[in-house]
């Protein structure tokens, strides 16, 4: 004769069975890779000695192991708001694709990088590297930028500058569009 405990540990089992056996979203599927961490809709602060530094903010980030260095990929892109001492945005980043190796302190920005300050100023590429720990801002590409008191745009290849975007140098200086000549063919 079998009791009602046996019974209830028979079902129990075939219980535990069926859901251990069943695909049950991502655990299973052969395209999700054990070894990377996913987050959605990331915002990260980054601060030193209380004072907020910048802000990443990006729809997806994964991260993981490359050789012993961890790797923050921003596959669908990101903006980066840069802070000064009084706690304001002073400047800020964003790109379609970026890349962070944190133990480096580099980021490679790319596919449409835009970089502003609050006074207006625009540079635009393809592709630029954040190096946090020189507080340094580069670009070997072709690059645009837009003044923002004057409207003129500057044309050149290869470009540094500081993180807040108030100083810079144009590597290989090509051209310089003056905002009146600009208007005039429009």
């Amino acid at each position: 004769m079998v009791s009602k405990l046996d019974r209830f540990l028979l079902a129990l089992v075939l219980l535990i069975g069926s859901v251990s056996c069943s695909d049950r979203g991502p655990i299973g599927d052969p395209s999700v890779d054990p070894d990377k961490e996913i987050a959605l809709d990331v915002t990260m602060i980054y601060s030193d000695s209380a004072i907020i530094k910048f802000v990443i903010s990006s729809p997806v980030l994964e991260k993981y192991d490359d050789q012993g260095v961890v790797v923050e990929e921003f596959p669908k892109g990101l903006r980066i708001d840069f802070y000064d001492d009084q706690k304001r945005v002073n400047s800020w980043v964003s790109a379609k694709y970026a890349l962070r190796r944190a133990s480096e302190g580099t980021m490679v920005l790319r596919d449409s990088v835009v970089l502003q300050n609050e006074t207006g100023d625009r540079l635009e590429t393809s592709a630029l590297t954040w190096n946090e720990l020189e507080k340094t801002i580069t670009t070997k590409k072709f690059m645009r930028m837009i003044q923002g008191t004057t409207r003129d745009t500057l044309f050149g290849t290869g470009f540094k500058a500081n993180i807040d975007f108030t100083n810079f140098q144009i590597t290989n200086f090509s051209g310089r569009k003056k905002y009146s000549e600009l208007s005039e063919g429009l």
